[in-house]
């Protein structure tokens, strides 16, 4: 409420990022030199203390937090790199809010 207050809470920034296949497909071993645009929306964020919280929100199904951390993380990872490539601020905090188990999960 804080941040929203002080204009440091930003929702739904798009994103571009250009990405190799084996850093988004596991296994994949392709020659190192392909890439792909990656789009995307990062759900929240807001800026405190001069470092950035990442909030993501997620609908899934689950029935323990392990599961949101270990489908999610790499993804969350991105996210924080491309803040930090956009702001120039470090990313101190990533969290997940799950809908299904009513909490948030820090990375």
């Amino acid at each position: 409420a804080a941040a929203d207050e002080a204009g440091e809470l930003f929702r739904e920034k798009q994103f571009y990022m250009m990405m190799t296949p084996d850093e988004i497909l596991k296994g994949y071993s392709g020659d190192g030199e392909e890439t792909i645009v990656v789009q995307g929306i990062i759900d929240a964020y807001f800026v405190e203390n001069g470092e950035i919280i990442l909030m993501d929100y997620k609908t899934d199904t689950v029935r323990k937090t392990d599961e949101l951390v270990q489908k999610y993380r790499v993804q969350l990872d991105k996210y924080a790199e491309v803040l930090e490539q956009l702001t120039g601020m470090k990313v101190r905090e990533k969290t997940i809010y799950s809908f299904c188990l009513d909490t948030t999960v820090n990375l």
